[in-house]
This record gives C-alpha cells, structure tokens and sequence, in this order.
C-alpha cells in the first residue's frame, strides 16, 4: 500500500499547531494578529500586495513596500519585518534575502517570479482575489484541483484524463514519484505525444514526466501492481457475480467502461465500512492470481483537505513552509484520518466455509483519472471459484472494474524520457532540460499547457506504456480560507478523528451531491484549442 501524504499533511499540520511552546505564546500571538492584518489589508484596491518570504530555516519575511524580485542579482528586496522560527520580531526595516534562502513565497499578487530561467527551485502561492472560476469563490471545498493531468492526444476526454500525477504532493516535503497505467494502454505508434495541463488554482513543480514503457507479447497484458511492480497476465476468469448489500452490481463492475459504482456517505458518520463480494469461475490450483481494479476517489479527500486549509486561516503559508519539519510527525500519525478512512482492502477464499484472507489495499489519492492496478492475491489452491470481498469506506471511492486474472510473471520498464517539450506551439529545449534534470523543476500555472512528446525504442514494436511522474504542487489559497479559521476542528482532526468524522458527517452530506459538479465546472481554461475539446 501506497503511503497517503494528503492524510498525513493534516496531521503534521495539526502538530505544528500543538506543538507551540509556551515561551513563544506571546511573540506567536502579536505575529498572528500582524499577519492577519496583513491579509486584511489587502483588500483595500489601492494597496500594494504583501510579499511573505518562507526561508528554510523557517524564519519569515513580510515585505509590504516596495518589494521586488531582483534576478540579476539573486535577492529579494523590500522593506518590512522579519520574524524568527517562533515568531519573534527580530527587525524592522530594508531587507535582502537571496533566493537560494526562500523556500516559498506567499502573496496575493499571482505573477511574482523571477525571469524564467532563474525560477527552477523557485514556487509562489498565492491568495485568488480574482475571478478564475466562479465556483472557487462560491464553494471552497469543491475547486477543480489534485495535480497535474496528463492527457494521450488520442484520448482527450475533460471528466477523465489519462492520468493525475503525485495528487498526494501539496508541499514540497511531501513529494514522490507515482505511476499511472495510460489509456488507451498499448500504443502502435513510434512516439507517444502527452499533453501537459494545469487546470487548477495551483503551481506545479514537475521533477520528471517519464514513460515506462514495455514489449507487448500476444494474448498477455502488462499490468501495475499496488506495490510498484509489473506483472504480466496471460488469461482471466469470469465473473459471475457480484453484490453489494443484496443488489446485483456485475453489470457495472465488469468492464472498463467509465459506468462506474459508487455509494454515498454515512449521514451519521463518514467512517462507516461497507462490501462488495464477487465470485469468478475456472480457477485451477496452482494458478498465481491477481485481482485487477480500475478505481478512483470521489470528493471526499478533496473536501477533507480544503476543510484543513479552511481551518488554517491565513496561517496557511506558515504551515505550508514548516512541513518539511514534520517528518517524524507524518511517520508517528499515519493511524489517525487516514487510518480511519482507509483503502480499497481485498479478501480472498475458496469455499464460502473458509475464512477470508486479507491481501492488502488498493489506494491511490486522487478524484480525476482513473487508475488501472493489480493485487497478487497468491496461488490458487484448489480446482474451484474464488470469492473475492472488497472492504472500503462508504462514499469514498468509484470503481470501474473488478477481475480476476493468471500472472505469468515479473517484468521491467524501458524509461524513455521526452524529447522536446512545446508551450503555445514552440519548442522550449531549455524547460525540456529542467524537466529532464533531477535536480531541477518544470514549473506549471493555472492555465499553462505543454505537449511532451517521446520516442519509443523500436518503431516496429507495440508498448504498453505507463507514466512516471514526480514533484509536488501548490495550493493558491481561497479568500474563504481566511473567514473560515477554526483551530480546534484543525486539532479535533489530529486528536479526534472519529469524533470529527461522525461531527463532519453532515455538513460533508450537504455538499455531496452538489460537489462533482461544481468541481468539474471549475477547471480553469488552458492556451490551447484543446481546452475546448468534449
């Protein structure tokens, strides 16, 4: 199972809360008023927009005159005040901070960036307060947002795209590498071309966009195994049945079709459990199993997330720059929300007179492309039908498609990184280099769109090609962040999650059946005429 840093997130932020020493009470206070004054004053038209500076020694700069961004040089510059790690005033007055000393930026100005070449290890995050997409400003908890989405140009479909890359990565300390099985999954061309969108309120900081490609052979699939490796299948198994709470649901569950299932939450309580149980024909003993499942999140994680940054208030820049100190706390807290929400568990036996063996979850962040994954579920051990139950949290996941397959064995990816990158039609080599750099980030805004295409290794053969892609992204704040603030949800999340999800139950029940609309209607438009695509 796949760690869950979106969870985790809540719960690092909660123990940065808590964990404020009673020395620094006083100086954390008249820094908390100051900055909510900063942020109130803003929206006042005539003034000029805050720039606060995160360093990575988690001091703080708040430059309210005069600031700018000197790229020649390497400095911001400006004057305002400087804070210690615990919020102590340490000056007054001009200020020059060099850039290799920022670890973010937060501003209600959204162009602050230095000169393109200059901006790799460089994010922004800022406040909207403007107008891209109305249901941003009317509903929070429900903004189009979780990644970067990749599209196939054979396939460019707006409810789903062909992949969402590291959904889990809201702060740099939280990045990673994910990988997504494509679609359409076998390719007969001799170069794959992805189109590269930011159709969120976010920044995108992309370390590496590559494929993982590898050799179709006849009458076998290549499938992405929950733990990271390939696998490959020769044969499957019908289903005969499948049944949740007494209601047939096979119809929906046996093909990849975008007819997904799906329930709604507990009206009393957003951690109730639910099943489905399956049966599949045909299985002989000494067949290596494993169960295939094409699944993805509703909206639940979206509001859970969104609901925190409410409760952060304007303090969510500080937050967001302090993760990287909450390692340990990420690690020692995985057993609150996240615990409670859980994954997509798969169970497996035999007879029905059997007990159920558990094999582990399914679990990938993310409420907008679909993922294609396996679990091994071990080897069969008799001429028999296997019964296969799914244990997963009401109102939290849609599934596709459930099967039952033969595995014939490991296999390894060819990576093939891109070759040229284009934005508005022109080929940028030098974002292609940040790109293809380790050490470097492409950096995506709301709107921005790319193409990246890539050569295959042999034109002759068909791949099954999958995408590796990692890095992090920025939330933009919402204004509704800074009326919401509410400290002691944001603690109740850490100290009482089951409290909290059975108090949440309601309000979360009165955006439900609302919310996927409003989250779609909310993508922001990307530079191309693909953005009007159906």
């Amino acid at each position: 199972m796949k760690p869950n840093p979106r969870c985790c997130l809540v719960y690092s932020i909660c123990v940065l809360l808590l964990t404020s020493s009673c020395r620094s009470y006083v100086a954390r206070s008249l820094y908390d008023n100051a900055n909510g004054a900063l942020y109130a004053s803003t929206r006042d038209a005539d003034a000029q927009p805050f720039l606060k500076v995160h360093t990575n020694d988690g001091e703080v700069y708040t430059l309210a005159e005069g600031w700018h961004v000197d790229s020649s040089r390497l400095v911001v510059v400006g004057a305002g005040q400087h804070y210690s790690k615990r919020r102590k005033l340490l000056a007054d007055g001009e200020h020059t901070i060099p850039l290799s000393d920022v670890a973010l930026y937060e501003t209600l100005e959204s162009d602050v960036e230095p000169e393109r070449g200059r901006r790799g290890a460089i994010t922004t995050i800022a406040a909207l307060n403007i107008a891209l997409g109305a249901f941003c400003l009317t509903n929070g908890k429900a903004c189009f947002g979780s990644c970067p989405t990749f599209y196939l140009d054979t396939a460019i479909n707006m409810h789903h795209a062909a992949a969402e890359g590291f959904s889990s990565a809201i702060a740099p300390s939280l990045a990673y590498t994910d990988v997504d099985a494509l679609w359409p999954r076998v390719t007969a061309a001799d170069s794959v071309r992805l189109v590269l969108r930011n159709e969120a309120l976010e920044t995108h900081c992309i370390a590496q966009a590559n494929l993982l490609a590898i050799p179709e052979e006849a009458g076998t699939e290549v499938l992405h195994g929950a733990d990271d490796t390939f696998y490959r299948s020769d044969a499957g198994y019908p289903l005969v049945n499948a049944r949740h709470e007494g209601e047939d649901v096979r119809e929906l569950l046996a093909a990849s079709d975008q007819h997904e299932w799906f329930s709604l939450a507990d009206s009393t309580d957003l951690r109730s459990k639910e099943a489905i149980e399956l049966a599949f024909e045909g299985v002989y003993a000494g067949d290596s199993l494993g169960v295939v499942m094409d699944f993805r999140q509703t909206l639940m994680t979206t509001y859970f997330i969104y609901s925190a940054f409410d409760y952060m208030g304007h303090r969510y820049g500080d937050i967001l720059a302090r993760l990287g100190e909450g390692g340990g706390a990420i690690k020692r807290l995985k057993r609150g929300l996240q615990h409670q929400l859980g994954g997509i568990e798969v169970l497996t036996r035999h007879g029905r007179s059997e007990p159920w063996r558990s094999h582990g979850e399914f679990y990938e962040t993310g409420p907008i492309a679909i993922n294609h994954q396996v679990m091994p579920v071990g080897a069969a051990t008799a001429d028999d039908s296997l019964f296969v139950q799914l244990r997963l949290n009401r109102g939290l996941w849609r599934i596709d498609r459930v099967a039952l397959v033969r595995l014939s064995g490991q296999v390894q990816p060819i990576e093939v990184r891109p070759h040229r990158l284009e934005e508005l039609g022109r080929i940028d080599s030098l974002e292609l280099a940040r790109l293809n750099d380790t050490a470097e980030h492409y950096l995506s805004y709301p709107g921005n769109y790319a193409e990246l295409h890539y050569r295959l290794p042999e034109p002759e053969r068909r791949y099954h090609i999958f995408l590796s892609s990692a890095g992090y992204y920025l939330e933009w704040s919402r204004e509704s962040w800074l009326a919401e603030r509410d400290e002691g949800k944001l603690r109740r999340m850490l100290m009482r999650p089951r409290r909290y999800l059975r108090e949440e139950a309601a309000a979360y029940k009165a955006y439900e059946t609302h919310m996927e609309e409003d989250f779609w209607n909310s993508r922001i438009p990307t530079n191309s005429a693909y953005a009007n695509r159906p």
